[in-house]
């Protein structure tokens, strides 16, 4: 009888740790197919990335073609750094819809403003509505 209980619990300790290594193998599988998938995914991304980027440049270096010899850097803090000192266009195009025109105003303390959308450069780089 004590053999037997023996036996029985040494049968149960024996499924129990086969179910935990099958449970692994299976754990294993099932996380190199998610990686695997994951990967394509993320070169996917970065495929998605690098045209998305590519296009970007492209349409900054057909909307800066405008005719002008365009000086970068800052000018005073009251100018963007990198927008051009001459025609007001930023190097890259920023975000959102308008493509700001930074022009001078040299009324008390001088500062820059956007021509078209009236956007205030503020030297924090904060823009606030010009009115």
């Amino acid at each position: 009888m004590k053999g037997t209980a023996v036996m029985v619990m040494l049968g149960v300790l024996f499924v129990f740790v086969l179910g935990l290594g099958v449970r692994s193998i299976f754990l294993a599988i099932g996380t190199f197919f998610e990686d695997r998938t994951m990967r394509k995914d993320c070169a996917e991304l970065s495929r998605m990335t690098e045209e998305r980027n590519e296009e970007k440049r492209c349409h900054d270096v057909e909307r800066l073609d405008n005719g002008c010899e365009h000086l970068w850097g800052a000018m005073i803090g009251a100018f963007p750094a990198d927008a051009c000192r001459l025609c007001g266009l930023e190097k890259e195009c920023p975000p959102g819809e308008c493509d700001h025109i930074w022009r001078i105003e040299m009324a008390g303390v001088p500062f820059g403003y956007c021509e078209t959308c009236n956007l205030r450069y503020v030297k924090t780089n904060l823009a606030q509505p010009w009115s």
